[in-house]
């Protein structure tokens, strides 16, 4: 099982988890259709393009230098947050080009003052 990690469009900074993610892993595809259905009862939808696929991650047991680096990567122009897609390789060696999809940067300080984030990816392509 390898570790997962963020590496950055010309892979000059990978960003590796190594105690990995916290299970179990969300992943969730969202229909991209609009649905409506009228007072009788009938149902119309329409589909507007492919179906949308998240996958949640959470990493615990972070030490601030490797939040203070993780939020680098993040802030970075090469990825920029939202603007820019970078590779997530998971637990199986599985390359995702993704965006970064949080609303914010949270994260929460544990025992040990270690600390956990939860970050949100949009998955681009495969």
């Amino acid at each position: 099982m390898s570790k997962p990690k963020f590496t950055n469009s010309d892979s000059s900074t990978t960003i590796t988890f190594e105690r990995g993610r916290s299970f179990p892993a969300t992943d969730n595809i969202e229909p991209n259709q609009i649905t409506n259905e009228s007072g009788a009862g009938y149902v119309q939808v329409i589909t507007n393009g492919m179906a949308k696929r998240y996958l949640q991650c959470n990493f615990g047991h972070l030490s601030e230098s490797q939040m203070t680096n993780l939020y680098a990567f993040l802030s970075d122009a090469k990825v920029n947050y939202k603007a820019h897609t970078f590779t997530f390789t998971d637990e199986n060696g599985t390359d995702h080009t993704v965006r970064y999809w949080s609303d914010n940067f949270s994260r929460d300080t544990e025992h040990s003052l270690m600390q956990s984030v939860e970050i949100l990816l949009k998955v681009e392509e495969e």
